[in-house]
């Protein structure tokens, strides 16, 4: 036999009347049951809901921080290759000017910063997945910045290289090699007595003498202008 519920209702205008009603208590556990389940179902789907959601708020900015990611390793691959290209360009200079000075280094050393980070530099790029992001462009940015400073040295250091060169090529172009003529030299170089005076004076230039009709040779980068008697050289 079924249980039931008895419910009587009292009027409150006339309490002698009273109206009842039978409740299966089947229908009541039903009842009871499906708003638990109900609750239940709305809790656990509002939680995934809830969960989606937070995911998805998570997936959009791991993807933001991605492209921000993206920008940043675009921008230090643009700074990487133009110091790559500096490089290149400055070791071209380089072994040009190491091709001038071939001889004139032995009388000046010259120390040329060389070396560098390039090659770590390249090998930080393939190990940013490995190393936690901060950390990697805090070092990523130390390369650049120390990698910049050698080559400022490096072009300073080159740029000196090519000044003592260009003095040498202008000594070594106004030095003359052999004397223009061949002869013995009749009045040195520095002060003198004057055979025009008797004078001490500051004589300016060297004298050779030599036969007449001996030919007169260019040396260093001069250029012969005259040959042949003038008043006050002989």
């Amino acid at each position: 036999m079924k249980r039931k519920l008895t419910l009587m209702i009292f009027d409150d205008d006339n309490l002698g009347k009273v109206k009842t009603r039978k409740i299966d208590l089947s229908v009541i556990k039903a009842i009871s049951i499906a708003a638990i389940l109900f609750v239940v179902i709305s809790s656990v789907s509002f939680y995934l809901l809830f969960d989606l959601y937070s995911e998805r708020q998570l997936m959009l900015s791991y993807k933001k921080e991605n492209e921000l990611l993206k920008l940043k390793i675009a921008e230090y691959a643009d700074e990487v290759d133009e110091i790559q290209s500096k490089i290149v360009s400055i070791d071209k200079l380089e072994n040009q000017v190491r091709t001038m000075a071939s001889k004139s280094l032995k009388t000046k050393k010259v120390d040329l910063a060389v070396g560098g980070r390039e090659v770590d530099l390249l090998r930080d790029f393939s190990a940013v997945a490995e190393r936690k992001e901060k950390q990697f462009f805090e070092d990523l940015n130390e390369t650049l910045m120390a990698l910049d400073t050698q080559l400022e040295k490096r072009e300073k250091s080159l740029a000196e290289l090519v000044n003592f060169l260009e003095e040498q090529k202008l000594t070594m172009m106004a030095t003359p090699s052999i004397k223009p003529v061949d002869g013995w030299y009749s009045s040195e170089f520095g002060y003198r007595i004057s055979p025009f005076t008797g004078r001490r004076t500051f004589h300016e230039g060297l004298d050779i003498a030599a036969n007449y009709g001996s030919p007169v040779k260019a040396t260093a980068n001069g250029i012969v202008i005259h040959a042949g008697y003038k008043p006050g050289y002989g």
